[in-house]
């Protein structure tokens, strides 16, 4: 089993090219996606302060000018949480790149100040947890138009079905170490919910501007008009380039065979028993199994 994983990680850049190329030779479109990086910054052995985070974010957006499709860093809910934004693109390769340049420079202004940047799912009990978050919205080939406008159309049902088709067959790369997985804990998430906090997602479950979905309908940063659809499940310190080729595979799996969406849309919160929604796997060891129980259909590797 280890031998596998060993040999995925070790081709991840030719899985996701060897992806990219399968979603524009059968489906004709292109696939735009941008992403959300959260972190937290400490201080020695502490969160580091509002005043301290100000001036570190204030240090990353004057460093990142010169990448300006970096066009963010903000504060997030809880106290030492960061945020780095980077805007959609099409070229899927080159946002990994993006997101590995944004850590690797988010860390060294840190150490050089002082600070150290967390990228781990959890490190601070009771507060938000972290995760790598990516916006995605498909386009015509000509016009360069966002098609989601219309979450009841075909095409939309179609991408929100392979996204969270894709949740527990592929777990094991949107959540690669053993401590990620308390992000999908159903009693931590609803503490959390509880005190007011962001939480993660613990159900295969979508929603309309609804935070404790695996998928999260909101509108373009670009076009109000049209819609984006926000992927929540994946760890801060996930590989880019794995998560996504099997993201974009399943989605493109979807479309191809016209895969209806057949979960139910949330119109509460995650942790209504009442739903009784499939959970997320919650732990490290199910999480492999089923992949290697799912891999075989998947000609991404097989």
């Amino acid at each position: 089993m280890e031998k596998i994983f060993a040999d995925i990680y070790s081709k991840k850049k030719s899985l996701l090219e060897n992806s990219i190329n399968l979603f524009y030779k059968d489906i004709g479109l292109k696939i735009y996606i941008g992403c959300e990086i959260e972190f937290y910054l400490f201080q020695s052995d502490k969160v580091a302060n509002v005043k301290i985070v100000n001036y570190y974010i204030n240090l990353l957006k004057n460093f990142f000018l010169q990448k300006p499709d970096i066009y963010d860093i903000q504060k997030e809910l809880s106290d030492g949480q960061v945020e780095i934004k980077i805007s959609p693109k099409d070229n899927l390769t080159e946002l990994c790149e993006l997101i590995y340049f944004a850590k690797q420079e988010a860390l060294k202004v840190a150490n050089a100040n002082g600070l150290y940047a967390d990228f781990s799912s959890y490190p601070i009990l009771g507060q938000c947890m972290s995760a790598l978050q990516f916006n995605i919205s498909v386009h015509d080939n000509r016009e360069n138009k966002n098609l989601l406008f219309d979450l009841n159309d075909d095409l939309s049902r179609y991408i929100i079905h392979g996204m969270i088709s894709s949740i527990n067959k592929f777990l094991i790369f949107y959540a690669p170490k053993k401590e990620d997985y308390s992000r999908f804990s159903f009693s931590i998430n609803k503490e959390l919910h509880s005190l007011g906090k962001y939480t993660s997602p613990v159900n295969l479950s979508f929603g309309r501007n609804n935070r404790t979905c695996s998928v999260r309908i909101a509108n373009s940063s670009i076009n109000a008009n049209c819609k984006r659809i926000e992927f929540r499940p994946i760890a801060s310190d996930a590989d880019p380039y794995l998560a996504l080729s099997f993201l974009v595979n399943e989605i493109r799996n979807s479309i191809k065979n016209k895969l209806f969406l057949n979960y139910k849309e949330l119109y509460g919160n995650s942790f209504d028993l009442s739903y009784n929604f499939e959970r997320i796997i919650d732990n490290f060891a199910d999480s492999k199994e089923s992949f290697i129980n799912n891999a075989k259909f998947s000609n991404l590797i097989f």
